[in-house]
């Protein structure tokens, strides 16, 4: 099988993921990286920063699209099982809070890396019966009935490792970053790893399998021309090798290059067998890239042939 092929793969994913105008898929990605817990670090209301006791929510878990708030280690019973509604189209993007039963709060959201900022709106001290709650236009609080909750995404604690990702037709595993997802995208044939979300970028990890015989440096000889051939503002930052916990010897190459108007950074690590080749491809802005070297490289150090 040519080579190209594998590269025209990953451009795909790329695309459905990272697109250069915010879509539904956005909105689905969102929701994807909330999912989880998170510890609420700061509340303002009115321009003004308020104490555990004046503002009493410690925490927040989210699970299969739904919110609920913690209170001293229990549920807060009005705001239990709230359905998050999300529109990443929006600017700022837009989340309503849906609680069965009782009125919907409208909200807007940002989320970058591991921190969550949430703004939702008070209730207007005169409100006319039926009078729909205003949604908050930013993230400041001091001239609008709003309070603005930022959260960061809860750690796991020390010996806990995150559940190791397998796919079974493909005969690989690897364990991905901590709190990352899985998600399916159409004409890819393995699930995708989805990280955190910036400027409406999902970092990503991709896996793609070519029946190819030869040697692995073989491969990424005659890979390597085709990368420059196929990208724009093609750059190769560095090349290396690595060799995992299971003691599978592969190759790095981390590049640098322009996809939907987007400068990417892509560590790409390849493995293989005498015939069949494996290519992960770990995605994030430029800007970002190197502060998730690490990440990538402890998440492979993971990855395992499943014979």
């Amino acid at each position: 099988m040519n080579p190209i092929v594998y590269h025209i793969t990953a451009l795909m994913a790329v695309v459905l993921i990272a697109p250069s105008e915010p879509t539904a898929d956005d909105s689905k990605a969102d929701l994807q990286a909330l999912e989880g817990a998170w510890d609420v670090t700061s509340i303002v209301a009115g321009g003004k920063k308020l104490g555990l006791t004046e503002a009493p929510l410690e925490k927040a878990v989210i699970k299969d699209g739904k919110a609920t708030f913690f209170w001293q280690g229990k549920e807060i019973a009005t705001f239990k099982d709230l359905k998050l509604q999300i529109d990443a189209k929006q600017k700022p993007k837009t989340v309503d809070l849906v609680r069965e039963g009782s009125e919907t709060l409208p909200c807007i959201y940002k989320i970058e890396n591991d921190e969550w900022v949430l703004a939702m709106p008070l209730i207007p001290e005169q409100r006319a019966p039926g009078e729909p709650l205003p949604r908050p236009k930013s993230f400041d609080s001091k001239d609008q009935l709003a309070v603005v909750l930022t959260a960061q995404r809860t750690k796991k604690g020390a010996g806990e490792e995150p559940a190791r990702y397998t796919e079974k037709a493909g005969r690989f595993s690897f364990v991905p970053p901590v709190d990352w997802t899985l998600r399916r995208f159409q004409r890819l044939e393995y699930r995708v790893v989805i990280g955190p979300v910036k400027e409406g970028f999902v970092a990503n990890m991709n896996v793609v399998l070519e029946p190819v015989e030869g040697t692995l440096d073989d491969y990424v000889k005659a890979n390597k021309p085709v990368l420059e051939k196929v990208h724009k503002k093609f750059k190769l930052l560095e090349e290396g090798e690595l060799k995992t916990k299971s003691g599978l010897r592969g190759v790095r190459l981390i590049i640098e290059n322009e996809q939907n108007d987007r400068l990417l950074r892509q560590s790409m690590y390849l493995f293989g067998t005498a015939d069949r080749k494996y290519i992960v491809t770990c995605t994030t802005l430029a800007e970002d890239g190197a502060k998730f070297d690490k990440l990538f490289e402890q998440a492979m150090e993971t990855f395992r042939l499943e014979d």
